[in-house]
């Protein structure tokens, strides 16, 4: 499934991530104050092409990915999962 950013930028989402409980224990261990986990998030939402891309997105913009730029990127692409499983 296609989610997108707030600038308009579209990754694809692995489709079966929405019933993985593994990945829905990462994002618990996020809740209890293990950020660094948004990494593992990422890659298993992501995959590590699509990641790439989202890296590459910031890249053009900025000359650089910084941490706050990719924690609100996949941040709203869970927000736009989250609304698409919802609809």
């Amino acid at each position: 499934m296609l989610a997108k950013l707030k600038d308009g930028f579209e990754v694809t989402v692995k489709d079966e991530i929405l019933d993985d409980w593994e990945f829905l224990e990462l994002l618990n261990e996020i809740d209890e104050g293990n950020g660094s986990k948004i990494v593992n998030v990422a890659r298993a939402m992501l995959g590590e092409e699509e990641v790439g891309k989202l890296k590459e997105h910031f890249k053009e913009k900025t000359g650089k990915v910084t941490v706050n730029e990719m924690v609100e990127a996949i941040t709203e692409l869970l927000e736009s999962i989250g609304e698409a499983k919802n609809s």
